[in-house]
């Protein structure tokens, strides 16, 4: 349905870096990598650190430069290939080349991409219940705004209501199992009278059977 559709072209979309929170960079060595990381976002490598050391470690592998120190250090790291080219990085920054180095990158790109997927579903889905959202915030922050007594009066007002479904759904009392009326209650007894429905017979013509009501 709805959140398939979100996943339709996703594929497309990372690539061209449109998934929000995992732009492209249009200039600069990221640019090239399947790290989607936007570093044009940050203005110093402070900010950058904000990121945290798996995503900052991710950004650099997909570089092919050292990922290890600590959080500062990789942001430092990272924020020198900001606008720059790989090939005007400095030597001593690159890692040295690891078998299985690139299909650890693909695995990588394939996490992200399926993170995007997630974070996208999670936004359209925000999208398709922010109606009810709003409606239960406002509904609750209205019950906040009334005094004690309207809430009291509220609840009261909901307690005889239930009460009077209850009533509803009980078996009428009916001890002298008068007939019912239309409204499924027992007729008054006056008019049970009235109708001579207190008078049995018994017709031999019928085999004995009980009639009531006048003959």
């Amino acid at each position: 349905g709805e959140l398939a559709e979100v996943l339709a072209d996703l594929d497309g979309r990372f690539e061209r870096g449109e998934c929000p929170g995992w732009g492209r960079e249009q200039h600069g060595a990221m640019a090239h990598t399947g790290a989607h990381l936007d570093l044009s976002a940050f203005s110093t490598s402070e900010e950058l650190a904000s990121l945290g050391l798996d995503r900052l470690k991710s950004g650099l592998m997909a570089l092919g430069l050292k990922c290890g120190g600590t959080l500062q250090e990789r942001a430092d790291r990272l924020f020198m290939t900001k606008g720059k080219d790989v090939s005007e990085l400095p030597a001593h920054l690159f890692a040295k080349s690891k078998p299985g180095a690139a299909k650890g990158g693909k695995a990588d790109n394939a996490k992200q991409k399926e993170t995007a997927g997630s974070e996208a579903q999670i936004v359209r889905m925000a999208e398709l219940i922010g109606d009810v959202r709003s409606d239960t915030i406002e509904n609750v922050e209205r019950k906040q705004a009334r005094t004690e007594g309207e809430r009291q009066e509220s609840d009261g007002e909901m307690s005889e209501d239930e009460e009077e479904e209850e009533n509803d759904d009980d078996i009428p009392y009916n001890p002298k199992n008068l007939p019912l009326g239309w409204d499924g209650k027992p007729i008054p007894y006056w008019l049970y009278k009235l109708h001579g429905l207190n008078i049995s017979y018994s017709c031999e013509i019928c085999g004995n059977q009980t009639y009531k009501g006048p003959k």
